[in-house]
């Protein structure tokens, strides 16, 4: 159901850059409220387009949803009436679903090419680039629906080109032109981070820890 109502060198640079700040950034420790997101997306750096069907579960006790989401994606599907509101932002639409007692799970289809300025965040990172060079997404651009709500867990599968590789939140697995990025630990924002890299990878106890590369060295 769906009603809406009224890379060069320094690109290399840049995408070292995030890798580093964005894995030595700590998840939150507890959400005592938060949601879950369970997501299908595809990329397509030739375009630069992305399409996620994203499957929220919520808090029993939420009875209004109100959410952001970059201006340049177009919600295609829902399972519940969606209210778009006014928003004070060219960058960011903002929108309301309302939920009865049994709804606490729905699901939004969306799509298009996202829009980012030009500014830069704390650490100088971008706010968002999606293009044949690689991809930077995290809460700043919006590419998902963004709440007052702490994320709870994330199940993130993401289809790309066979020669790129997705980072994310979370353990991997991976096959040639898809990825899957599972957590239950909870996040105060989910990135992604996408490109041809190369990558190498270690055991270490109950972890692997890996380097990525844009050049192999």
């Amino acid at each position: 159901m769906l009603r809406i109502t009224q890379l060069k060198r320094s690109s290399e640079k840049w995408l070292l850059h995030c890798l580093f700040w964005i894995t030595t950034t700590l998840p939150l420790h507890a959400a005592s409220l938060g949601i879950t997101h369970q997501m299908q997306a595809t990329i397509d750096p030739a375009s630069g387009t992305l399409s996620v069907v994203d499957e929220i579960t919520l808090p029993t006790t939420i009875r209004s949803l109100e959410f952001s989401l970059n201006s340049g994606m177009t919600i295609t599907d829902s399972s519940l009436d969606v209210e778009q509101l006014k928003s004070g932002s060219t960058r960011h639409n903002s929108y309301r679903i309302s939920l009865t007692d049994n709804q606490h799970r729905l699901r939004i289809a969306y799509q298009g090419k996202p829009v980012f300025s030009g500014e830069k965040s704390l650490g100088q990172m971008p706010q968002g680039i999606l293009s044949s060079k690689g991809a930077y997404l995290d809460g700043s651009s919006a590419w998902y629906p963004i709440t007052t709500l702490p994320i709870k867990g994330l199940d993130l599968t993401i289809e790309h080109p066979p020669q790129w590789q997705v980072l994310s939140i979370g353990r991997l697995t991976k096959d040639d032109n898809r990825s899957r990025w599972l957590t239950q630990v909870p996040h105060d924002d989910i990135y992604l981070i996408a490109g041809p890299f190369k990558t190498y990878s270690h055991p270490h106890n109950n972890l692997t820890l890996s380097v990525w590369l844009l050049n192999d060295d």
